[in-house]
């Protein structure tokens, strides 16, 4: 038995045979196969389901490339308490939550960051004088 305290440091790697961005897991669980390959609809710049994201943005994001309606989605409301941001999360995945006020040359800055997505709805929720006047980004990691 040890008598010293250890370290155990575990290192995860994703495989990504075809070298796009996607990993082979990801491939396999929506388009069979080995994920080692690619074919007209697993490429990463392809868009099996129409939505306008392709492959590699649906895997970055955690939506779906095989529906159309499986998009990340930054909805909001407006009331006299302030203003409630809200997106459906996928489990895994870790979200930003930036705000510019100017689109013609942004400055994103983060409003909140590393929330931890687990397949339900994330609420935040803001006072009109910290989320008024801006435009507001949501980005996946």
């Amino acid at each position: 038995m040890l008598t010293n305290n250890v370290t155990v440091t575990a290192v995860y790697r994703t495989v990504d045979s075809v070298g796009d961005g996607i990993a082979d897991t990801w491939r396999v669980a929506y388009f069979g196969g080995d994920g080692k390959t690619t074919d007209s609809r697993s490429r990463a710049d392809a868009d099996p389901d129409q939505d306008g994201v392709n492959n590699l943005q649906e895997y970055k994001v955690g939506t779906s490339p095989m529906n159309g309606l499986s998009v990340l989605r930054l909805g909001g409301r407006i009331s006299d308490d302030g203003m409630a941001l809200s997106f459906q999360s996928a489990a895994g995945y870790r979200y930003r939550l930036e705000s510019t006020d100017n689109l013609a040359a942004p400055v994103w800055e983060p409003m909140l960051y590393n929330i931890t997505g687990d397949g339900r709805w994330q609420y935040a929720n803001f006072s009109i004088g910290v989320a008024s006047n801006g435009f507001y980004r949501l980005t996946a990691e």
